[in-house]
């Protein structure tokens, strides 16, 4: 990742701006901040809000063209903070210690979910047909309704981490307490069974 990142001509201080394309988009944009935020970036990350909908909704101009600007390659220095993600055995040892929260659909939900979690659909952390986050107070408000404790740090999952990082986001933006993203999500929680 730091090599296509330097090869954007992007150092962990450059300035980013993410955006998605609520039409096809599965939260990537949210998931691409984390990663960022994962790898240590130390620049601002931004998210545009309501994706290259709300650009054009606003009749902003669209580039067509496949070109890259030339850009001065610069070696990404990346610092890990594992703290925003989480390993499968980290997560079965410190059962309890975490509100885990499945955001995949409701049918992946029936056929298996990692036990003690709660079940809040990833659709639920955005608003509208651009896919804006939802508020602080809005994520706050459903979070109780479902019975998560925020003040407990909080464990996003969905199939492999897309989705729960679009949650990840949407809490980051908050201001709330410690949340991670659990990036192995379902497929890893799965695969611990078979070792």
């Amino acid at each position: 990742m730091s090599a296509a990142l330097s090869a954007m001509g992007l150092d962990e201080k450059s300035p980013v701006l993410i955006y998605g394309d609520a039409d096809k988009s599965w939260g990537g944009e949210g998931w691409d901040a984390w990663v960022l935020s994962w790898l240590g970036h130390q620049g601002p990350i931004r998210i545009l809000n309501g994706g290259v909908q709300a650009w054009q909704a606003r009749n902003l101009p669209l580039s067509r063209s496949a070109e890259r600007p030339a850009v001065k390659k610069r070696p990404y220095q990346a610092r890990l903070n594992a703290q925003l993600d989480i390993a499968t055995e980290e997560l079965e040892r410190r059962k309890g210690g975490y509100a885990v929260v499945d955001v995949r659909s409701t049918l992946e939900w029936f056929q298996g979910k990692i036990p003690g979690a709660v079940h809040i659909p990833w659709d639920e952390f955005y608003t509208g047909k651009e896919r804006r986050p939802i508020s602080a107070q809005q994520l706050k408000t459903l979070l109780a309704k479902h019975g998560v404790d925020a003040g407990k740090p909080v464990v996003y999952y969905c199939l492999g981490g897309i989705r729960s990082g679009y949650a990840w986001l949407v809490h980051e933006l908050s201001g709330l307490p410690e949340a991670r993203n659990y990036e192995g999500g379902m497929a890893a929680w799965q695969k611990r069974a078979t070792r």
